[in-house]
């Protein structure tokens, strides 16, 4: 089977995007609607293990390898705007400082969380500083997988706005 440059199978690729797409397609329409189901105490450790993680890139100076300590050995992350797997916390790392280096801080906006088990699903808006002084806004939906205590899967996708359809 031919690997790609960064050492993903198409298959792997494949797989997981098919695996992300088959799952927020089951998901509710409107993460509201799960908020009447309850919350385990692991999921809500989940959600806030989530929380934490995206709270560590907002500042100015965001560490490289604190972001990295959340994750797994074997993680794997899709980041917004890019169809490259990044696999394992060195690559990880890696990539981070190359992310962080450019990096001015972001403010970020939680609008919902859903955890079933090991998957916590999230809709924020993530706040970047322009040089112009203005703000730009990226919405998100991520799709996130804790195993024990650790973010082993993290996909990024650029969300609706709210009240739209579009991005």
């Amino acid at each position: 089977m031919k690997k790609s440059k960064k050492g993903i199978a198409r298959r792997s690729f494949f797989a997981a995007a098919a695996g992300a797409a088959g799952l927020a397609a089951a998901l509710p329409r409107s993460l509201k609607a799960a908020d009447a189901q309850p919350t385990t105490d692991k999921e809500k450790a989940n959600i806030k293990l989530v929380h934490d993680f995206f709270d560590a890139w907002s500042p100015k100076t965001a560490d490289p390898q604190k972001l990295v300590d959340f994750l797994t050995d074997d993680c794997m992350t899709k980041q917004g705007g890019t169809d490259m797997i990044v696999t394992g916390k060195d690559a990880n790392l890696e990539q981070f400082k190359k992310m962080t280096a450019r990096w001015n801080g972001m403010k970020l906006i939680y609008d919902e969380d859903y955890a079933r088990g090991p998957i916590v699903v999230q809709y924020r808006r993530d706040i970047f500083p322009t040089p112009d002084g203005q703000e730009r806004t990226i919405y998100v939906v991520s799709l996130l997988v804790v195993k024990d205590g650790k973010i082993r899967q993290w996909f990024d996708f650029g969300g609706p706005k709210p009240g739209t359809d579009k991005s």
